[in-house]
């Protein structure tokens, strides 16, 4: 589309998409990208904390001071329902969190 703005002409966005206050947008205007992105980088430092060789406690300690504190920016941007992230990070989490304390599986995190 020709769209002008003081006779200067605005690109196409194309399919690539764009971030506007850190926030991805793409010509669909979803946040399935956004979801994505949060569920992929909690799997991802959970992932590659596990496998360092440390204590459980120190993961532990780097789970709560580090992993937690990065992902509130995507969760205000996104602004989830609690059922999403009941479903989608809380299971990622729990899974890695009851590792590290020596809990089983079948094991209730409450």
């Amino acid at each position: 589309p020709q769209l002008c703005v003081d006779t200067q002409n605005i690109p196409f966005i194309g399919r690539t998409g764009f971030k506007y206050l850190g926030l991805p947008f793409d010509i669909t205007l979803s946040a399935e990208n956004v979801k994505n992105a949060l569920v992929e980088r909690l799997q991802h430092l959970c992932q590659r904390l596990d496998t360092l060789p440390l204590l459980s406690q120190q993961k532990l300690k780097i789970y709560k001071l580090y992993v937690c504190p990065s992902l509130p920016w995507l969760l205000q941007l996104l602004d989830p329902p609690l059922t999403w992230i009941e479903w989608n990070l809380d299971n990622i989490s729990t899974c890695f969190l009851k590792k590290w304390c020596g809990l089983t599986k079948t094991s209730n995190p409450s």
